[in-house]
């Protein structure tokens, strides 16, 4: 494993790795580097013996606003579209935060929006700005959406729930978040830092061994089905970025227009 990240931040203090999505000129949009090293890392924090624990969040105004819509349009430009192998990069991504054996922090400062949602909802914890929210808007760009979003949701809040929030393509406030049980803590923009590094400390300093096996328990049992949902959404995705309703939401976002779906 790299460590020398181009599109991410890392770094140990106090037993802390803290993995910071680091492209904020485009509000911590992923691209394909992006999964790669996210990826990397927390596998990476996760065999490292002086981490107890990991944070993750964005640097600048936002967590991260998920798929770069301009690698979108260039896609379609080219006539390649979303091909599978790039669906099941942000899988593997979601799956090895997941599947790290140390308790993971999602720090929520801003939006955290499509993949970047898939992100925070993969972590063990969630801890809010006021300000922050949650936005699964797949279904805004004529997609069913990626990196085990809806898993996720389903796992945590129920089918319903999940059903409801992923249709809709809403964003979804801090508070509801909390109201959700999505939230471990909503806190303001400007203690926001100070309450994740209390937190972070605090599980880093517990029983990491006990962590693990609690939380390989859970995959084993709650989350077995991961890698064949990821399979899934990578079929899903691709189909649904060949579709005239994928172009018409891409070009309608670029023009910050609204589109007008023709169900084809």
């Amino acid at each position: 494993m790299s460590s020398n990240y181009t599109t991410i931040r890392y770094s140990i203090e106090n037993k802390v790795a803290t993995i910071t999505l680091n492209r904020p000129e485009v509000s911590n949009a992923f691209n394909n580097t992006s999964y790669i090293e996210v990826r990397d890392a927390f596998e990476k924090a996760g065999k490292d013996s002086d981490v107890g624990a990991v944070v993750l969040t964005g640097d600048g105004k936002n967590f991260s606003a998920g798929g770069d819509i301009q690698d979108m349009q260039k896609w379609i430009d080219e006539g390649d579209f979303i091909d599978e192998p790039i669906v099941t990069l942000t899988g593997e991504m979601a799956m090895a935060i997941r599947r790290c054996p140390k308790p993971t922090i999602a720090m929520i400062n801003g939006a955290a929006a499509g993949a970047g949602a898939g992100c925070a909802l993969a972590c063990d914890f969630r801890i809010f700005a006021k300000t922050a929210k949650l936005i699964l808007a797949f279904i805004n760009l004529g997609l069913p959406g990626d990196t085990c979003s809806m898993y996720s949701l389903a796992r945590q809040i129920g089918t319903a729930k999940a059903t409801e929030l992923m249709l809709l393509g809403e964003p979804i406030s801090a508070e509801v978040c909390d109201k959700l049980g999505l939230a471990y803590q909503v806190t303001a923009p400007e203690t926001l830092k100070e309450v994740t590094d209390r937190f972070a400390k605090r599980m880093a300093n517990g029983s990491t061994a006990a962590y693990a096996k609690q939380k390989k328990a859970l995959n084993e049992v709650f989350f077995r089905d991961l890698e064949k949902w990821i399979n899934l959404e990578a079929k899903s995705m691709s189909a649904s970025s060949k579709s005239d309703d994928f172009q018409i939401a891409v070009a309608a976002f670029l023009n910050k227009e609204q589109p007008k779906f023709t169900g084809k």
